[in-house]
């Protein structure tokens, strides 16, 4: 079980039972995503406390890691698509957030460069929960903004 927290400014990652890692510091986030792509580099995306979204993943064409400012969104969330074995050529790893009032995601295949619009979000939703493979479907969880969540 990996997972990923801030504490003050540094972004941590943890793998159960090993050590603790950093893998940044960067001060004032608000939300925060992990997902591992399939070559098992970590995949960090985050919203600020201006409401500004950040992706941190591995560029293949320079070989490193990079940060792009991914503009104004909310509740980013991030997961590898299918899993399966017989989808090693084709998946990706999916960053999704909510933008005004639409639900959007990209694509690691495209260098996260396309913004695909999903779905306009229906009224009083305001939190993206989750997002991952549901059968052999992508899906995307929406609930009300709460509190509680």
């Amino acid at each position: 079980l990996w997972t990923i927290e801030v504490v003050g400014s540094d972004v941590i990652l943890t793998r159960e039972g090993e050590p603790s890692t950093v893998l940044l510091v960067q001060t004032g986030i608000a939300d925060i995503a992990l997902a591992f792509d399939q070559n098992m580099r970590p995949v960090i995306a985050w919203q600020d406390t201006t409401d500004r979204l950040f992706l941190r993943y591995y560029e293949a064409t320079i070989s490193a890691f990079v940060v792009n400012d991914m503009g104004i969104g909310r509740c980013p969330r991030l997961s590898l698509d299918d899993k399966r074995q017989v989808a090693l050529n084709t998946n990706d790893v999916i960053f999704a957030y909510i933008r005004e009032a639409a639900l959007y995601y990209r694509q690691q295949r495209d260098a996260y460069l396309i913004e695909y619009f999903v779905v306009a979000v229906p009224n009083g939703t305001q939190q993206l929960n989750g997002i991952g493979m549901g059968g052999l479907h992508f899906q995307f969880e929406l609930s009300p903004n709460t509190e509680d969540l």
